[in-house]
């Protein structure tokens, strides 16, 4: 059976996704492919509990390797399940903390409810229920992302059942802990229960390719065990056990290490890697009198973009402390997170600066070594296009965001999203010239190496909004503090870098670069910038010639940037800010009204107005940690404006207004529903139907031979295909869907073997 109807989405912000959906129910359809299927390391309650003779930590049981695994549930609550036949003690609602040993990235959550079997508590089990995911153990550090809740459906009494599998649409990255915050369907007497909680996800285990040494050199009494073979593969994850007994398999010596403190090992990569977690078993002989607890203590790891520590280093340091290994029995690895991930890692100088056990005899070993990452630069599944947005300016472009400060997941390698850039100052924390994710790290002057720009946040809200399934989101930087308009990035004017000023010139050299690495990564998708991001102005303002001739020299510039790449290229102006008082007022306010007035002359062009942010730290001229954030996020939402003419700023385009409500009737409601169709103005502009004629958006859906949804559609439009099974949590399914030819498109929709009642809705954006 097919139900067939319209719902606004977003009707009432135009400032939002901006997209129009409609939703099928039906009975059919598709499996999305995530990451691996991942258990926690451990669980724990509190506020209202469950009793069980299961314990909690037993949610991770192990039996199954995909969601599809089914559970009988006619097996009663004793035996397997986490659960209680009576209502918890201390009520509802519960929450069960899940942890994991190392940070990884969550895709979806997948839960199997239970009840006991009998009829008169049938089809009973968790029902509302709320995630929250944290960068720390237990619920601790700082929260990732937004919470994710969403309800599971009733549990049959009896026979088998598969998990509820439940998409959480983007990724969250870093995470260490996940609190589930739970109800049950009958909160009042009878029976609840879970039988299995997983996610899926990525934790990989990573070993070096191979290793050397220099400096001080350990010795291996009982060998040979050489120091390659400290990647002797015989571990697939951290929790792998060691006999810390065996001291004849590691490498290690009864003295300290010839040449003394530090020990230098380079370990390097066949191909570049993502490196978030490091682990190292310790290793003792087995001596308890000799050598209670030694091992490696305190080390430093430092990570470059070259091969045996050349090329250039990437971020800072990681500087860690190792417990003693026992002196005798199993010995688990040590793990030591990251927090923020280092990409694009060739080598790592692992320097062991002492051993464990302070003393000045006995023992001193490893047993083994790893990582915790993954091979960076796999490009997604066949992208249709790669959009490029272009970063240009000076100090504030280059920007002094402070990394330290960001979480929430902006701390992280956003993996989805591509960065090249020119690392103007030469100081940048990243590989520069070459394509990498991004990441803060990319501020490249002295006074903010490590920091970043509005780049950061500016890139996940567009790709948040646009999604990447089709269309691979790249940006790409070339900025320097203290460059001027007036001669630094001065515009010769023909689209050759003829005339151009020098670091005008670089910036389009990085441009050339960044375009070609995508080309070789992504060979079959076409190329597109679409737009620029300018934060600049400052340096022209320490002249009042430069200043009043600021505005024909960013006219100027932006139709030289036009001719070069793209003559559509939208362009997004960050004005001045009055906060900037280390800048002489008169010329900084010269300086905006010049750019104010490019942005309100120019269809394409659109401007950030600063006056509300805050310096960072003392600073009297450069944006701090939200200054930047708040930057970047407001280039996003202007960028998905800025293609129509819109004076009213209410996001109807102003030709459009004057087709149907006639010449100078612009400024209409976006949530007014002239026609009472149900479609806001909004929604009919972006659907591009008559706001006065009654005519909801319909569309068709064919069953036979295939499952295909028909919408109508324009040329000049771009849809997308969410999916749910409850109407409350949303997966994108497919983004960047272009028109089809004729007055609509169509769209083969994926099969599901399971045959679950989805929903559907289709959207639009420019």
């Amino acid at each position: 059976m097919v139900y067939l109807f319209a719902l606004p989405v977003n009707a009432s912000s135009p400032t939002s996704m901006k997209h129009r959906s409609l939703l099928l129910l039906l009975i059919s359809c598709s499996t999305n492919a995530w990451g691996a299927f991942l258990y926690h390391d451990s669980a724990s309650t509190n506020g209202g509990e469950f009793s069980s003779d299961y314990p909690i930590e037993n949610l991770k049981n192990g039996g199954y390797s995909s969601a599809a695994d089914t559970e009988n549930a006619s097996i009663r609550a004793g035996t397997r399940s986490y659960a209680t036949t009576s209502p918890p003690a201390g009520g509802y609602p519960v929450t069960i903390t899940f942890e994991f040993d190392v940070a990884v990235s969550l895709d979806a959550f997948h839960l199997w409810n239970h009840s006991n079997g009998a009829s008169a508590a049938a089809n009973q089990g968790v029902n509302a229920f709320t995630l929250t995911f944290y960068d720390g153990p237990n619920g601790t550090g700082s929260q990732i992302g937004s919470p994710y809740s969403n309800n599971a459906a009733k549990a049959p009494a009896s026979g088998l059942y598969p998990a509820e599998t439940f998409n959480f649409g983007t990724s969250y990255k870093g995470v260490r802990s996940v609190t589930l915050t739970a109800d049950n369907h009958n909160p009042g007497s009878l029976f609840v229960g879970i039988r299995e909680a997983a996610f899926e996800g990525s934790q990989s285990f990573l070993y070096h390719s191979s290793a050397s040494t220099d400096g001080g050199v350990f010795v291996s009494g009982n060998g040979p065990f050489p120091l390659e073979d400290l990647k002797n593969a015989n571990h697939s994850s951290p929790q792998d056990l060691e006999d810390a007994a065996l001291a004849g398999e590691s490498y290690a010596t009864t003295d300290p290490p010839l040449g003394g403190f530090p020990v230098n090992i380079m370990l390097e990569f066949d191909s570049p890697a993502i490196l978030e977690a490091f682990h190292l078993w310790n290793h003792t002989n087995g001596n308890a009198v000799a050598a209670p607890g030694n091992g490696v203590g305190d080390f430093s790891l430092t990570f470059y973009d070259g091969p045996g520590g050349t090329g250039n280093q990437i971020g800072s340091p990681f500087n860690g402390s190792a417990s003693a290994a026992p002196a005798t029995g199993s010995s688990p690895a040590q793990t030591f997170g990251f927090g923020a991930g280092y990409e694009g890692v060739r080598s790592v100088l692992f320097q062991i600066t002492d051993k464990a056990n302070n003393t000045t005899e006995g023992f001193v070993a490893m047993r083994e070594i790893g990582f915790g990452g993954s091979t960076v630069l796999v490009p997604p599944a066949n992208p249709d296009r790669v959009v490029v947005y272009l970063v240009g300016g000076q100090s504030n472009a280059d920007g002094y965001g402070v990394t330290s400060e960001l979480s929430g997941g902006l701390e992280l390698i956003q993996s989805d999203i591509d960065l090249f850039h020119g690392n103007g100052g030469g100081n940048s924390m990243l590989p520069a010239n070459q394509l990498i994710r991004l990441q803060p790290g990319s501020g490249s002057m002295t006074g903010n190496a490590g920091g970043f720009g509005p780049e950061l946040s500016f890139g996940v809200d567009i790709h948040d909004a646009l999604g990447s399934e089709r269309a691979r989101i790249a940006i790409i930087k070339h900025t320097l503090g203290g460059t001027s308009l007036h001669s630094n990035w001065f515009p010769g004017g023909d689209g050759t870098t003829a005339g151009d000023g020098s670091i005008y010139q670089n910036f389009q050299t990085t441009v050339s670069s960044g375009l070609a690495a995508l080309a070789s990564v992504y060979p079959g998708a076409a190329i597109e910038i679409e737009g620029m991001i300018w934060h600049q102005g400052e340096a022209d303002a320490g002249s009042s010639t430069n200043a009043g001739n600021y505005q024909t020299n960013l006219t100027n510039f932006i139709a030289d940037v036009r001719s070069t790449y793209d003559s559509d290229l939208k362009f997004g102006i960050v004005q001045l800010s009055d906060n900037q008082t280390a800048l002489d007022p008169v010329n900084r306010a010269t300086v905006k009204a010049a750019q104010a007035a490019v942005a309100n002359s120019d269809v394409l062009s659109y401007l950030v107005e600063t006056d509300d942010q805050s310096m960072g730290g003392s600073s009297s001229i450069h944006f701090g940690t939200s200054g930047n954030l708040a930057i970047g996020s407001r280039l996003a939402t202007g960028m998905q404006q800025v293609a129509i003419k819109d004076v009213e700023e209410n996001g109807l385009d102003d030709d459009w207004e004057e087709l149907y409500w006639g010449i100078g009737n612009t400024g209409q409601d976006p949530a007014g529903d002239d026609d009472k169709d149900g479609l806001s103005n909004l929604e009919e502009f972006l659907w591009l139907t008559n706001p006065l004629v009654s005519n909801v958006v319909v569309s068709q859906l064919q069953t036979s031979p295939v499952t295909t949804l028909t919408w109508p559609s324009s040329p000049d439009r771009r849809y997308l295909i969410e999916v749910s099974s409850d109407m409350q949590g949303w997966t994108r399914l497919d983004s960047f869907i272009p028109a089809g030819i004729g007055p609509s498109t169509s769209y083969l929709l994926p099969e599901d073997p399971v045959e679950t009642r989805r929903f559907f809705r289709v959207g639009v954006h420019r």
